[in-house]
């Protein structure tokens, strides 16, 4: 049960070779406000693929969401519907030894109404996989992933993104808490970066109103290397408010509210956004 259903990192803007927008933006923005919220609510569900002994799982889901900055700028902010169709194969988690490694491949696409899906709509194709074992009180976590984002009719690529990842996450009383530290390079120079997460994820007691209940924080750091990004640094923070509910055959209704605000020392990259909205997703 995802709250968020959305794998993609990048929204591609005018800094992209070979796209054209009447409206530049920062490219790295929706992956900063939608992914740590995607994440603190897999952090807390079980593996279905576990669970059911199939050899993999195909996830149909389908997100709309209310943003009220859908270019994550800092001056005249879009506020617009997204709707995000996406399709996932995942296998199951296979035993190494100590390790247990995992995999799967993704594709979606962002649409936003009227003429900002001709801005801001996107495309994406990603392929990840890891590898956990248990490590003190938690988990020890390295990961990689290849992401491509193209044009949303898939007919134009954009960019390729290539990120490896270290991470560890611990149970501290009824707290989830994971730190996370990324190495993310790209052939378009201003998506290079490293990034370090702090994530915190809490489920309340019990149901309400037949839905599992999630809050969760997230602070990041990133810190630019090249192109007109060389020497940028973020700080990024969020809050985020979500529930899931799970129906018979596979089915599972979601819901999400998101705050999140980023600092800058570039002002064009400093924006703060609120984004609302559901998830309806089938597991076969």
């Amino acid at each position: 049960m995802r709250i968020f259903k959305l794998s993609g990192l990048f929204v591609a803007g005018l800094s992209v070779p070979g796209w054209s927008f009447a409206q530049e933006r920062d490219p790295t923005g929706r992956y900063d406000v939608l992914e740590p919220a995607e994440h603190i609510e897999e952090m807390l569900e079980p593996d279905v693929r576990a669970l059911t002994g199939r050899l993999f799982t195909v996830d149909l889901s389908l997100a709309g969401a209310f943003s009220t900055n859908a270019g994550q700028t800092s001056s005249a902010p879009v506020k617009t519907g997204v709707a995000t169709p996406s399709v996932a194969i995942r296998a199951v988690p296979v035993s190494l030894g100590t390790w247990e490694v995992r995999g799967g491949l993704t594709a979606d696409g962002d649409y936003l109404t009227g003429d900002y899906n001709d801005r801001f709509g996107e495309g994406r194709l990603e392929a990840r996989g890891s590898a956990e074992r248990s490590l003190g009180p938690g988990d020890l976590r390295i990961g990689y992933r290849v992401q491509g984002g193209f044009s949303n009719d898939f007919a134009e690529r954009a960019y390729t993104l290539q990120v490896g990842s270290v991470a560890y996450t611990a149970n501290i009383q009824a707290l989830r808490a994971e730190v996370s530290a990324e190495h993310q390079a790209s052939d378009v120079a201003n998506l290079r970066r490293t990034r370090v997460t702090s994530l915190v994820a809490y489920r309340l007691p019990g149901q309400q109103f037949g839905h599992d209940i999630t809050l969760g924080a997230m602070l990041q750091f990133s810190d630019f290397r090249a192109g007109d990004n060389r020497n940028r640094n973020d700080v990024s923070a969020q809050i985020s408010l979500g529930a899931a509910r799970a129906f018979s055959n596979g089915v599972s209704l979601g819901w999400f509210a998101a705050f999140t605000h980023r600092f800058s020392n570039r002002e064009q990259s400093r924006f703060t956004e609120f984004d609302i909205g559901p998830t309806l997703s089938k597991t076969f």
